[in-house]
C-alpha cells in the first residue's frame, strides 16, 4: 500500500489550516483504521500509510481505548494550530494544553499529549532515544538532515537522499531530472552537480501540484509533480491533495479486498492442512484402539504375567509371544 511521503505531509499542513479555530467533534475507528472531525470536516487517518480531509464516510466501529480517552479529553475543545515536526512524516493537531501527534512512519502511531506528557497512544514503544509511556515527557524522534551535504557519504548518491524528508518517489525524480545515476557514490559529486541537486529541488517544490496517475482508467499512483516514470500514464490534476488521495485510497477497495481474500485462502489452506493431520492421527489413533480392543483379553494376560514375574523368567513365560525384554529399559517387547 502507498505510504505518504514527507513531502506530502508537509504540504497536507497547508490544506488544513482552515480547520484551524474550529472545535473538535469525535473520534472514531473504523475499518481502515481512524477518522476524526474538526468542526464541519473530516479526517481519515490509517496508521503509517495515510492521513487527509476526506468526503468519505466509514462506518464507525467498538472504540478502543485510545479513541475512549482522546474523546473525553478532547470534547469541544478548539484546534490552535497543526504542524509537520521536523519536515518528519509527524503531524501534530495543537488544542492548547493537549496535543494530538501522528506518526505517519513505520507501523504508525497517535499519541495524546497533556502538559508534555503522554497521557494514552495507540502503541507504547521504547527506542534507544525516545520513550512513548504513559506520564513520561513525549519527544519526537531526532530531527532528520537537511542538507544535502550532512548526508553525503560513500554509499550511493540515492542510498544518501533517501535520508532527506523527500521520500523515494522525490528522490528517484530528483535524480531523473539531474541526469546522475542513482549508484553514483555520493563522495565523486562535485560541488556543481550538489548545487544542481538543491536547484532541482526547489524547482520541483515551486511545482507541486496534486495529481492521480491512471493506467486503464484505474488509479496506480499520486504525486506532487508528474513524475517521469508515469509519462506514458494519464495525470489529472486535483484542487487538493486531500481530494487526490480520496480518488486514489478509495478506488483501492478491490485490490485490498482480494489481498484480504488470499489471506484468509492462505490461512484456509494451513488450517486443512493441519485438520488432514489430525484425521490421519484420529485415524491412527482409532485403529490401534480397535486393535487393543479386539485383544483385549491377551493384553491382559500379558500385563498380568509381567506384573507377577521377574525380569529374568518372563521371556519363557511369555514365549509363544516372542517376548523380549530390555533390563536396561525395563521394557518389554512382545508379538500379538
Amino acid at each position: 500500500m502507498r505510504s505518504m511521503l514527507a513531502l506530502e505531509y508537509g504540504y497536507l499542513v497547508k490544506e488544513l489550516q482552515p480547520l484551524i479555530g474550529k472545535r473538535f467533534s469525535k473520534i472514531a475507528r473504523i475499518k481502515s483504521g481512524y477518522k476524526m472531525k474538526v468542526g464541519s470536516i473530516d479526517l481519515t487517518c490509517r496508521p503509517g500509510i495515510r492521513l487527509y480531509i476526506t468526503k468519505y464516510i466509514e462506518e464507525a466501529e467498538d472504540a478502543d481505548a485510545f479513541v475512549e480517552k482522546a474523546r473525553k479529553e478532547l470534547k469541544g475543545k478548539i484546534l490552535k494550530g497543526i504542524e509537520q515536526i521536523n519536515q518528519d512524516r509527524i503531524l501534530m493537531f495543537d488544542f492548547g494544553e493537549l496535543k494530538l501527534y501522528f506518526e505517519m512512519f513505520a507501523k504508525g502511531n497517535l499519541v495524546l499529549i497533556k502538559n508534555g506528557k503522554t497521557m494514552s497512544a495507540l502503541r507504547y514503544e521504547t527506542w534507544s532515544d525516545r520513550v512513548i509511556k504513559t506520564n513520561r515527557k513525549y519527544e519526537p524522534p531526532k530531527v532528520p538532515a537537511e542538507k544535502i551535504e550532512d548526508v553525503i557519504s560513500g554509499n550511493y548518491i540515492i542510498v544518501s537522499l533517501l535520508k532527506l524528508p523527500l521520500g523515494r518517489l522525490y528522490v528517484e525524480e530528483l535524480l531523473e531530472r539531474t541526469g546522475m545515476d542513482e549508484k553514483t557514490p555520493g563522495i565523486e559529486l562535485s560541488k556543481e552537480q550538489i548545487e544542481e541537486i538543491k536547484k532541482t529541488i526547489e524547482e520541483m517544490k515551486k511545482e507541486f501540484k496534486p495529481y492521480v496517475f491512471y493506467e486503464d482508467e484505474k488509479p496506480v499512483d499520486f504525486g506532487l509533480v508528474k513524475f517521469s516514470k508515469y509519462k506514458e500514464l494519464e495525470a489529472k490534476e486535483f484542487k487538493t491533495l486531500s481530494e487526490a488521495e480520496d480518488e486514489f485510497y478509495f478506488k483501492q477497495p478491490e485490490a485490498e479486498k482480494k489481498s484480504d481474500i488470499e489471506k484468509l485462502e492462505r490461512r484456509l489452506k494451513k488450517q486443512e492442512e493441519y485438520l488432514e493431520k489430525l484425521k490421519i492421527e484420529e485415524k491412527e489413533l482409532k485403529e490401534k484402539g480397535d486393535f487393543i480392543y479386539a485383544n483385549y483379553q491377551k493384553i491382559e494376560e500379558i500385563l498380568e504375567i509381567a506384573r507377577n514375574s521377574g525380569l529374568d523368567k518372563i521371556e519363557e513365560k511369555l514365549s509363544e509371544y516372542e517376548a523380549k525384554t530390555n533390563k536396561k529399559e525395563k521394557s518389554i517387547k512382545v508379538e500379538i
